[in-house]
């Protein structure tokens, strides 16, 4: 299969190794938000603006005749970003990449898990023998994917659009890197995310016309990034019409599950308690989070909302049991919609709604971005928990252009992509 794109044009992630500034366009199921980073005295990234645009009505099916409605929120978005940026850093900032998530109805996980029995378990295992079981988990995420999506399997070819995920065992204990341990068996669990060539080609229409080097991500990506060095715990990330569901596994493993609810739903309950349009049922469950109604009118809300929260604990606890036994009891929420005061009463709702069963009941509390990375800061940009997957993403292209091993893994997934058939970007081919 061709790799897309121009063989000639240099590296996206190579042009951001050379600390040009840089955007994250996030077109979620409800608001469009941007980023903009750059380079500055701090050595570090630091993000100087930011923006953030509701595309829907909330009524409207979200499908791909919603895409034109995302794309302009998207270019709206992304123009407030610029906006900010003399004020934030004294000058204007345009950025010279722009990554753009790819919809995430369109998005496929794949993941697979390879074991491989060794003859000299009492030998430490080295780089080839730890290469060798992430190819063939690798391999064998392809393979889950050509059966994607069930029933078509005529048209244009999937798209690859990076690695999500690699967790190594050893004799079935998950371990941070495999090498120099002892063992019998090494076993190594790929996530790799797919979507549709022909659902992605207008984002890539898109993304170009900005003037601008693209690369098109997905968002679990930014989701994973924001785990990666943290202990075992669940992310919750609330968006407009969807909640997803981040697992990282005490054994080192991602899962992941959503349901098609969000903060729209609350706001529809909103509009039919109080007879208002849906566009100001929005405003109110917005004034209410920030905490600018008037008590009396509180005192509504927290009612209207903690019956509304009763429903919705029991979808997501039919997802949350779908992810697995072991859910750990530390939660982590991000998203606009955990601006809400009764985001923090969702863990024991769900256990009074469900048949989830924990050690204890869980601990939710908000997603704080001070320590997982230090070559990305949110500063001097003041962002909301709606920025925070974004932030994750810029996270995630920051570590592929400085951590030489993370590139290797990225090329060797695109070239197995590649073999296998699949559409890949040239950026990824040439890392």
């Amino acid at each position: 299969m061709r790799p897309h794109g121009s063989a000639a044009a240099p590296s996206f992630l190579t042009a951001l190794s050379l600390r040009q500034p840089f955007a994250i366009v996030d077109l979620g199921s409800a608001y469009a938000k941007a980023l903009v980073l750059t380079y500055g005295p701090t050595a570090a990234w630091s993000v100087v603006g930011a923006g953030s645009v509701c595309y829907t009505n909330r009524q409207e099916r979200l499908g791909p005749e919603a895409l034109p409605q995302r794309l302009h929120a998207g270019l709206e978005a992304l123009d407030q970003a610029r906006r900010r940026t003399p004020s934030l850093c004294g000058r204007v900032v345009t950025p010279m990449l722009v990554a753009v998530t790819a919809v995430q109805e369109e998005v496929f996980l794949a993941c697979r898990r390879s074991e491989v029995s060794r003859r000299r378990p009492m030998r430490p295992i080295e780089m080839r023998d730890a290469t060798h079981a992430a190819t063939l988990a690798d391999a064998a995420c392809m393979q889950q994917a050509r059966g994607w999506p069930p029933g078509e399997q005529s048209g244009p070819p999937l798209a690859w659009l990076g690695p999500i995920w690699q967790a190594s065992y050893v004799d079935g204990h998950g371990v941070t890197g495999p090498l120099g341990f002892r063992g019998k068996t090494l076993a190594s669990e790929s996530t790799h995310a797919f979507a549709a060539g022909a659902a992605i080609e207008p984002l890539r229409r898109w993304a170009k016309a900005q003037a601008a080097q693209s690369v098109l991500l997905p968002e679990a990506a930014g989701a994973a990034e924001l785990l990666r060095k943290r202990s075992p715990c669940l992310l919750v990330d609330a968006g407009g019409r969807r909640t997803d569901f981040y697992l990282r596994a005490a054994d080192g493993a991602l899962r992941h599950t959503r349901v098609p609810l969000g903060g729209s739903y609350f706001s529809r309950w909103i509009a039919l308690a109080g007879a208002i349009s849906p566009s100001r049922a929005e405003g109110v469950k917005l004034a209410y989070g920030e905490g600018r109604l008037r008590p009396r009118s509180v005192e509504k809300m927290q009612a209207l909302t903690r019956r509304a929260l009763g429903g919705y604990a029991r979808r997501v606890g039919v997802a949350i049991g779908a992810l697995g036994p072991g859910c750990p009891t530390t939660w982590l929420a991000c998203g606009g919609g955990s601006l809400l005061p009764e985001w923090s009463c969702l863990p024991a709702a769900i256990v009074d709604a469900s048949m989830c069963r924990f050690d204890r009941r869980p601990d939710l509390a908000p997603l704080r971005l001070s320590d997982s990375s230090n070559n990305v800061i949110a500063g001097p940009e003041r962002l909301q928990p709606c920025h925070w997957l974004s932030l994750g993403l810029a996270r995630y292209l920051v570590r592929l252009s400085l951590d030489e091993a993370a590139a290797q893994e990225a090329r060797r997934g695109a070239t197995l992509a590649s073999k296998a058939g699949f559409e890949v970007a040239s950026e990824w081919l040439s890392l």
